[in-house]
């Protein structure tokens, strides 16, 4: 029965994980509240979430030395984040390069997908 009990907790805990991550949320954050897992657990995720960033970050950047800009927010000091209009401005222009970049380099075409005048592409 034991077993049977653990399975399942196990399989609930997977599909908390799977849910808080599609969302955007980090695995360790669910370990953390879950009192299934050791707390050995939730340090070794960490550990495996800050060797992802650091790599992520060291293959991104174009120079050798990594400022808070380059980190994830969640990582940044607050006064560090950026402002909502620069935040958006480059969400849009992830989007915009994204659906250009679906289009072929369509430029017509993508102004036709995003629903705004071409001159506004560049």
């Amino acid at each position: 029965m034991a077993a049977a009990s653990n399975t399942v907790h196990v399989e609930d805990a997977c599909d908390e994980i799977a849910k808080h991550v599609s969302q955007g949320g980090e695995v360790s954050e669910v370990l953390a509240a879950n009192a299934f897992f050791p707390p050995m657990m939730k340090h070794m995720v960490n550990l495996t979430e800050l060797y992802q960033v650091i790599s992520k970050t060291a293959a991104t950047t174009q120079t050798r030395i990594v400022t808070s800009e380059q980190l994830p927010l969640r990582l940044r000091d607050i006064q560090h984040w950026p402002k909502l209009a620069e935040y958006l401005a480059g969400q849009e222009k992830q989007y915009v390069e994204m659906v250009l970049n679906a289009c072929r380099g369509d430029k017509a075409r993508t102004a036709a997908v995003l629903g705004v005048p071409v001159e506004r592409l560049g």
